[in-house]
């Protein structure tokens, strides 16, 4: 006997015995009680068959705008029996024929499963937790966090992205051509230096060669070009302006503010794009009469560091945080770009007369200022306008110490390895602070 008729005898029996009963209550409170009889019956039968090993996927119903609803199957793994944190549209309605998708498409997105999750190695490679941080002395050192972010993000957005593209599922499909492939991809389609790709596929150079020695891949990428070479303008070395015709270059008038502020930051500091992005007006801070920016580090513990601020520059930061009402624990630059940073450049050089293809011929760019910075620099304290060591120099700039060099200039070595803001001390950091705006007065405003 059926549900329907199960109830319908039941009814009948009821309204003749029990005169005054309302007929449609009790129908509905019997097919409740048979529907969860029912519901209890399926789930001992789920339960019994995933503890005998029987059951291999469950069906799940979703709303569907077209079909009012349609089923999706969970797969159970065969070894733990866990439900994979994923699920497939049979594309159907129909109970039977969603049963029938499911058995006939088991094996094949158990696959495309296993291969994404190869795939997430990578996606969480540089995470807490990850290989990276079980084996973080493979490579000889440590990352800092911030680095490490910064690579996890070009992972997952490129590199993980451009394997997908090429339907890779298992990390021991990536072959020697696919690394030729991705460096022609990261450079013609999306568009990035050789020098930004060099630096990540480096350290994803690393990554193969640390998930070979744990026998996820058999293929030796050791002998495998990771390089990007550049085109002409990019393989031309950088050149700077002659510092002799950047006097007065900042008090003109700019068809654009942001250009402006942008070329006096990296002019004015010699700090690089990635920790321009990073600049919170809450960065800022006065130290002895001289206001210091501390620079958030992106690439080692050197680049954390404290770099004097000009009150020029200071001005024009805070009225462009107030005129734009940015908050002063927002990145003031969040949003510039590479091409943010050329059109800075070009707008520079525009008020020098040249155009962007003689800049891009002449190796001028936006990068130029941080060159142009420890050149001014260097040259202010040799021609004696200001008083700023070459140790002094290097700290400002974020540079990690060369033991050889620093002998050669009679550099201690260890003194010169805790030369920061924090250990110097504040009356040491304002008085060489305040020798860097001297060149900056003499050889900009």
């Amino acid at each position: 006997m059926t549900n329907t008729s199960l109830v319908k005898s039941i009814s009948q029996n009821m309204e003749a015995e029990y005169i005054g009963v309302n007929a449609d209550i009790m129908k509905a409170i019997i097919s409740k009680a048979i529907a969860e009889f029912n519901t209890q019956k399926v789930l001992k039968i789920q339960n019994y068959e995933r503890k005998e090993g029987k059951r291999r996927y469950y069906l799940v119903k979703r709303p569907s705008k077209k079909m009012g609803f349609v089923y999706q199957v969970k797969y159970i793994d065969n070894e733990t029996g866990e439900i994979l944190p994923t699920k497939y549209s049979t594309g159907t309605n129909d109970y039977e024929t969603a049963v029938l998708w499911a058995e006939q498409n088991r094996d094949k997105c158990l696959t495309n499963y296993q291969g994404k999750a190869e795939l997430t190695l990578l996606e969480s490679y540089y995470t807490q937790g990850s290989l990276y941080m079980k084996y973080e002395k493979y490579d000889g050192r440590k990352l800092s966090p911030i680095v490490m972010k910064q690579r996890q993000a070009f992972m997952t957005t490129h590199i993980v992205k451009f394997f997908q593209g090429q339907r890779v599922r298992y990390l021991s499909q990536i072959t020697p051509l696919h690394i030729k492939e991705l460096k022609n991809y990261l450079s013609v389609e999306k568009g990035l230096t050789p020098q930004t790709i060099n630096y990540n596929l480096n350290s994803f150079k690393k990554c193969l060669g640390l998930l070979r020695d744990m026998g996820k891949i058999t293929t030796d990428f050791s002998a495998c070009s990771f390089t990007q070479k550049g085109s002409r303008e990019a393989e031309q070395t950088r050149t700077i302006y002659p510092i002799d015709t950047l006097k007065g270059v900042f008090s003109k008038k700019w068809n654009n503010e942001l250009s402006r502020i942008l070329c006096m930051i990296i002019y004015f500091t010699g700090i690089r794009n990635s920790e321009i992005k990073r600049i919170q007006f809450n960065d800022i801070e006065k130290i002895g009469g001289v206001y210091f920016l501390n620079v958030r580090g992106t690439k080692s513990k050197n680049a954390i560091r404290k770099v004097p601020i000009h009150n020029a520059l200071y001005k024009a930061v805070k009225t462009y945080v107030d005129e734009k009402e940015i908050g002063k624990e927002t990145a003031i630059f969040k949003k510039a770009n590479n091409g943010t940073f050329r059109r800075a450049s070009f707008t520079m050089g525009s008020l020098f007369g040249f155009k962007k293809k003689e800049l891009l011929k002449k190796g001028i760019c936006f990068y130029s200022g941080r060159h142009t910075f420890k050149t001014i620099l260097a040259v202010g304290n040799a021609m004696k306008v200001a008083d700023v060591a070459i140790d002094f120099q290097e700290m400002f700039m974020g540079h990690p110490f060369n033991k050889k060099e620093l002998q050669e200039k009679g550099i201690n070595e260890y003194a010169y390895k805790h030369l920061n803001g924090d250990t110097i001390g504040n009356d040491l950091l304002s008085k060489v602070g305040k020798e860097v705006l001297k060149v900056i007065d003499h050889y900009y405003l």
